[in-house]
């Protein structure tokens, strides 16, 4: 509330306002008994602050004044309230409102009985505003509307039921104990006393079973039980994470977890992950540990994407039925072979051993699992294997990529050998795998019933830090993330972007 005067403030009490609302005589000689009105409707409009610019002058021994009561349920609407007062009486002789129920001169709505609290408490308190210079202020021309309420967190939001002459009573303890005062206050002693009691007078009672004996209780220094870890598998650190983040969360919030969300893994950790998804798709902790990051297969895809949202959707909400495809079953069943057939070509001193899902060491966010980690004279490198569907009929690979037929590897005019192409999501997917795995190369050996081929592909590290790392951490940082922590997709709202909002 706001008084835009400095006159004395008038003679008015709440038996003015009871004589308006409640024994005034209305049109049909009778009680005006607006009961409603006057206590359980207005006085909260005046606490709750809708009452604004009030303004006053006296002429002719009554005071005239006007207000604005902004509605509680309509954005853009102001209704402007005038009240006239006898200067000496209080008695309110015009009232009216812009509401339908306020039509003067003998207006009756919620509005005017505000109002007229508003007036009740600056008579009682018999308080001015300090009249202040306008160089003394805070600049007012870009403030936000008044009217316009901020986002709050239900725990600092207060549900109280204002009425006048009522103040807020502390809540009552809801803890009761039906004993009578002299029982409340009972020793160990007494205790055993009356257990022993009841054992041997009814062995049988079930009561027997609830008490419990205070001289069987060890007194020895209690012992503190450590909370449990956090866990350890993305999917449960996923929920482990919305349980603590505020309802509903700032962007801040979403965008700050997010980053916290797979950023606690140790390097035993990384190390016991991979060890446990060997065999991967037939383990279910692998999965769990593709959920919510982004896997090399997909790095291609992510680092070209230009609706991030349908991206969004296929990583976090794509069927399981796309995962057995022909193509890919196709894929799973020659998988084995390929690798028996890799691994009869290597020269003496190479090793190939099976391996589960790698984590980054530094960016939790991104994971890969190749088709085998091979080693040669202390070297680290990977194995990608590749068994096109489309090639099962093909006689040699010089057949299968006749024309550019094929969408991933052609001929290079120089070494006029079969390669990868390097703008390919293929080639995306291995520079990824040797960066998570920390592999100098990689083996990628194309497969089909008729002829086999490899080609060591060499880690290129400005690729992956110039064209792949940058695009795969904003994906992940503001759009991947927060809809893991916040989903919005499953409510049938869109996801967001959230570097177009920072």
């Amino acid at each position: 509330m706001s008084l835009e005067c400095a006159l004395p403030p008038p003679t008015f009490n709440m038996a003015n306002l009871t004589t308006y609302f409640i024994t005034r005589l209305v049109s049909d000689k009778k009680a005006a008994n607006d009961f409603k009105n006057l206590n359980k409707k207005a006085y909260p409009l005046f606490k709750d602050g809708h009452i604004q610019s009030i303004k006053a002058c006296i002429y002719q021994q009554q005071y005239y004044i006007t207000a604005i009561c902004i509605p509680e349920m309509k954005k853009t609407l102001q209704y402007h309230i005038k009240l006239i007062l006898g200067q000496d009486s209080g008695d309110i002789s015009h009232a009216e409102c812009g509401c339908p129920a306020g039509l003067g001169p003998s207006g009756s709505c919620k509005h005017i009985a505000a109002l007229g609290y508003a007036l009740e408490e600056y008579a009682r308190i018999a308080h001015t505003p300090d009249q202040v210079s306008c160089t003394s202020q805070l600049q007012t021309w870009n403030q936000p509307r008044k009217r316009v309420l901020e986002p709050s967190e239900v725990v600092n939001i207060k549900f109280i039921k204002l009425e006048h002459g009522k103040s807020k009573r502390p809540m009552k303890c809801k803890f009761y104990d039906p004993r009578p005062p002299k029982y409340r206050q009972t020793s160990s002693k007494e205790s055993s006393e009356f257990l022993a009691n009841l054992k041997a007078t009814a062995p049988s009672s079930s009561f027997v079973h609830v008490l419990h004996d205070p001289s069987a209780v060890s007194s020895s220094t209690p012992t503190t039980t450590p909370l449990p870890p956090i866990p350890k598998s993305c999917v449960e650190r996923v929920r482990y994470m919305l349980k603590s983040l505020p309802q509903p969360p700032s962007r801040k919030n979403i965008l700050d977890l997010g980053q916290e969300l797979i950023s606690r893994l140790t390097v035993d950790d990384l190390a016991a992950i991979e060890k446990a998804t060997v065999g991967q798709s037939l383990r279910k902790r692998w999965h769990e540990e593709r959920f919510g990051r982004l896997t090399a297969s997909n790095f291609g895809r992510v680092c070209k994407v230009r609706k991030v949202e349908s991206m969004a959707i296929k990583l976090l909400y794509a069927p399981s039925s796309v995962l057995s495809s022909s193509a890919i079953q196709w894929g799973k069943d020659h998988e084995d072979e390929a690798r028996k057939q890799y691994q009869a070509t290597l020269p003496p001193g190479h090793c190939v051993r099976e391996c589960g899902i790698f984590i980054h060491s530094t960016s939790g966010y991104l994971a890969a699992s190749p088709d085998g980690l091979v080693f040669r004279d202390g070297e680290k490198g990977i194995l990608e294997i590749k068994c096109p569907f489309s090639f099962r009929s093909k006689s040699s690979i010089l057949e299968a990529i006749d024309n550019n037929k094929c969408l991933f590897c052609h001929i290079d005019e120089e070494t006029k050998s079969v390669m990868l192409k390097r703008n390919h999501d293929y080639f995306y997917q291995v520079q990824g795998q040797m960066a998570v795995v920390g592999a100098q190369w990689c083996d990628f050996v194309i497969w089909a019933p008729a002829f086999f081929h490899i080609e060591r592909i060499s880690y290129d590290d400005t690729f992956w830090k110039n064209k792949c790392l940058p695009q795969l951490s904003s994906f992940y940082k503001f759009v991947l993330s927060p809809e893991l922590l916040y989903p919005r997709h499953n409510s049938g709202l869109n996801i967001l972007d959230y570097s177009l909002l920072c």
